[in-house]
C-alpha cells in the first residue's frame, strides 16, 4: 500500500540529507519549498535548477515565514533546532514536523517491492563503529545492505530502488527529536553520556531522546541495550531486550 504524501511539503535544511529528500520527493510529484541559512552559492547549481526545473521554490539566507505557505509537512534537517523560530511557527500552523529520516522510512516501507528489515544504532560513543560492523556483517552473510543515516548517506538515497533491503542506520538524537512512526526491527544504544548539551535542554532529555530508538518497537522487535551502561539501563524498552 502506497503511503499518502501530502501534495506540499517544506524542507528546512539543503545538506546531504535536505537534498537527499528533495530528490526523492520531487520524484514523486510532492510541490516542494526549501529553505536554507546558507546563500544559494554554498551549494551546487545545478542541483538547485534541476529541482525548480520541476517547480520547487528556493528561499535562502534565512527562510521568512512564506516559505512555510501552502505546507503540510516541514522536514527538518538534523542541524536544524526545534526552538528555531521557523520550527515554532510550523507548528503553530499545525504543520507536522518531520526528520528526513522520517520521512523516508514511510515511503520506503510503503514502496518496497518485498519486505525490508530495519536496524537503528544510537548512542553517544561508538555508534557509527556499530554501525558499519553490521551492515559488514549482514553483506558477509549475502543480505543487500543499505549503510544509511548519520554515518553519511541518507536514507532518501535509497528510495529510487525499491527492491526491499536491510537499512542499517546510525541515528543521532537530532534525528530522533522528529520521529513519529519510525520503528527498527532491531534497535540498538550502545551508551548515554553528556553530549550535545547545547541544543538539548539538560541531560534528562538528551537521555529521553536516546530512548526514542525505541519507542515505536512492537514485542517480535529486538532492543540491544547496554546494561552496563548507567544511563542507558533504566531506558524502558515493550520489545525483546538484548
Amino acid at each position: 500500500m502506497e503511503e499518502t504524501l501530502p501534495g506540499s511539503v517544506a524542507i528546512f535544511g539543503f545538506a546531504r540529507s535536505g537534498q537527499a529528500l528533495a530528490r526523492a520527493l520531487a520524484q514523486r510529484g510532492v510541490a516542494l519549498t526549501v529553505g536554507e541559512e546558507k546563500p544559494r552559492s554554498a551549494f551546487d547549481e545545478a542541483e538547485i535548477a534541476k529541482l525548480e526545473k520541476g517547480g520547487a521554490r528556493f528561499f535562502f539566507e534565512g527562510p521568512s515565514a512564506e516559505f512555510l505557505d501552502g505546507a503540510e509537512w516541514l522536514a527538518v534537517s538534523p542541524g536544524v533546532p526545534l526552538d528555531s523560530p521557523l520550527v515554532r511557527e510550523a507548528r503553530r500552523r499545525g504543520i507536522s514536523v518531520l526528520a528526513e529520516l522520517e520521512i523516508a522510512w514511510r515511503i520506503a516501507q510503503a514502496q518496497a517491492e518485498g519486505k525490508n528489515r530495519w536496524v537503528a544504532v544510537t548512542g553517544t560513543n561508538g555508534k557509527s563503529t556499530t554501525t558499519a560492523w553490521i551492515a559488514e556483517i549482514l553483506r558477509r552473510a549475502g543480505r543487500p545492505v543499505a549503510l544509511a543515516g548519520n554515518i553519511g548517506v541518507p536514507v532518501s538515497a535509497f528510495l529510487s530502488d525499491r527492491s526491499p533491503k536491510d537499512f542499517v542506520c546510525e541515528v543521532s538524537s537530532f534525528q530522533l527529536e522528529s520521529i513519529e512512526r519510525f520503528a527498527a526491527d532491531v534497535a540498538v544504544l550502545t551508551n548515554i553520556t553528556p553530549d550535545h548539551l547545547d541544543r538539548h535542554a539538560g541531560f534528562d532529555e538528551y537521555a529521553r531522546l536516546k530512548g526514542r530508538v525505541f519507542e515505536n518497537q512492537g514485542p517480535r522487535d529486538f532492543a540491544v541495550v547496554n546494561e552496563d551502561d548507567p544511563a542507558s539501563r533504566p531506558v524502558l524498552t515493550r520489545s525483546r531486550r538484548v
